[in-house]
């Protein structure tokens, strides 16, 4: 079983490129090889679109990820939303995936639970509230870690979370 993956771009925090962006296209089923030509004959299957030229074909990638429900304490770690779980998607709730690059001399650990601060920086007049730059407006767990920042699922949120929001412990 292998799944197929659509490139979408790098992921950017104003000059700094952070990663890439690979969406799920669909998982496939490969049958027998034809060991003349390196061919096999594939069913597709739990797709969300349809493939295409370009889409790459690797290992199995389950489209779903668990999430514990119970996790460790962020510490200091510090972070800055930079994407969320679609591309071109500018807010965020309960429920998506965020993005998140390190501060200087902080590093994320999976399973992490850190809180996520409004940065009014980030926000215009239609959506700035009152208050400071430190108001506690979610919650999201670590649940993928790579060297250039961290994956996590945004457990809970009681405002719009924007790119350029924050997190950290306190």
């Amino acid at each position: 079983v292998y799944t197929v993956l659509r490139h979408q771009g790098a992921i950017y925090d104003g000059l700094q490129r952070h990663g890439y962006r690979y969406d799920f296209v669909a998982n496939l089923r490969v049958g027998n090889f034809t060991s003349e030509a390196q061919i096999a004959r594939a069913q597709i299957f739990n797709s969300l679109t349809l493939a295409r030229a370009g889409d790459i074909v690797v290992e199995y990638r389950a489209r779903s990820r668990k999430i514990p429900h119970t996790g460790m304490d962020g510490g200091d770690t510090q972070g800055r939303i930079i994407n969320l779980t679609h591309n071109q998607q500018a807010i965020g709730a309960m429920g998506d995936f965020a993005f998140l690059a390190a501060e200087v001399g902080s590093d994320f650990a999976k399973n992490q639970v850190l809180k996520i601060f409004k940065n009014n920086d980030v926000r215009d007049a239609a959506v700035q509230t009152s208050g400071d730059n430190n108001h506690h407006i979610g919650t999201l767990q670590i649940i993928e870690v790579t060297d250039q920042g961290a994956i996590a699922y945004v457990i809970n949120s009681n405002q719009e979370i924007l790119l350029g929001d924050t997190t950290g412990s306190s």
